[in-house]
């Protein structure tokens, strides 16, 4: 199995963590990349193409492909439940939708609600963004005795780990042993470099040239993958729950 790109912590346990590339702010600098993952969050059929294309490649090697392993999704600032009829439509909906599908796991989209709506995180410190979500998140009452080997929590960008944090203290309740893994497209970082050695742009430009993206009616996602895009951090984790 890929090795992880780092670990999220909470009260002595660690869940292995999986990004694609690293986001930068436009106040740090400007990069191929991040634009993209801004594209997707907005709703870009291209961009969720280009997404859905690298996450399917990424999974791979990391799920059981029978069905063992459970989707979930974060949910936006303004979001308490997942409206399920039109999830699909949503950027995180339909990454989860489309991937569980593809990949023979399974999408619980209505597993995880917020008991309220929160403001956007954007800017705040990790012990600022923990206090408003720590106890935000809840389990629907008929997800309590879904069984799974694998949990995978998905989010577009992650910063400081707080939102799968706060997911992560909530199934605890229901699941002490659960196997809680983070998947995303993102990390924010503030090295505008990060991202020069990524595979990600060229693989871009080389399925736009070779019509290779994964369209709706399409049950293959590629007839070549991906080259994996993935980089080694080499950041410091200070002001996030990051180890």
């Amino acid at each position: 199995m890929e090795t992880c790109n780092e670990w999220l912590e909470f009260e002595g346990r660690k869940a292995p963590v999986y990004y694609l590339c690293g986001y930068i702010p436009g106040s740090v600098g400007e990069d191929e990349l991040s634009p993209k993952i801004l594209s997707f969050k907005a709703g870009s059929f291209q961009a969720k193409q280009f997404w859905l294309n690298h996450m399917l490649n990424k999974c791979r090697e990391l799920l059981i492909k029978d069905e063992s392993d459970l989707f979930c999704r974060a949910l936006s600032s303004d979001e308490l439940t997942i409206n399920v009829s039109n999830d699909y439509k949503t950027p995180l909906g339909y990454l989860c939708t489309r991937s569980a599908k593809l990949l023979r796991a399974r999408y619980a989209s209505g597993m995880l609600h917020k008991i309220s709506m929160t403001p956007t995180l954007k800017g705040l410190s990790k012990h600022d963004r923990w206090e408003l979500v720590k106890d935000n998140y809840r389990v629907s009452e008929r997800f309590v005795r879904r069984k799974f080997m694998q949990f995978w929590f998905v989010d577009d960008v992650i910063t400081t780990g707080a939102t799968a944090r706060a997911a992560w203290k909530a199934l605890l309740e229901y699941y002490p042993d659960i196997d809680f893994r983070v998947l995303a497209l993102a990390r924010t970082v503030h090295d505008q470099a990060y991202n020069e050695t990524s595979t990600l742009i060229a693989d871009y430009k080389e399925m736009l040239q070779q019509d290779l993206l994964v369209y709706e009616s399409e049950e293959q996602y590629c007839s070549q993958p991906p080259r994996s895009g993935l980089a080694i951090p080499e950041f410091s984790n200070e002001g996030t729950f990051f180890v």
